[in-house]
């Protein structure tokens, strides 16, 4: 995950702030398996609209899992 953004959640949560189950909304430059990782690791759900690729299926655990529980309606 870009650094900025993991530093903030990490003072989020070190102030207290529970982010387990919350919805990290982002743009198709946040998909990326690193980011994936993280966000699961962090016990969030990420809302991130995955690029196009020429493959029928995703390919990853993080990514299919991701795919799946996308949400247009929250996306936008």
């Amino acid at each position: 995950m870009i650094l900025q953004y993991r530093t903030t959640l990490n003072r989020l949560k070190k102030h207290g702030v529970d982010l387990a189950v919350s919805i990290f909304n982002a743009d198709r430059g946040y998909d990326g398996k690193r980011n994936f990782e993280s966000l699961y690791d962090m016990c969030m759900l990420p809302n991130i609209k995955q690029r196009k690729r020429r493959r029928r299926t995703a390919k990853g655990k993080n990514r299919k899992k991701a795919a799946k529980i996308f949400n247009a309606s929250v996306y936008l």
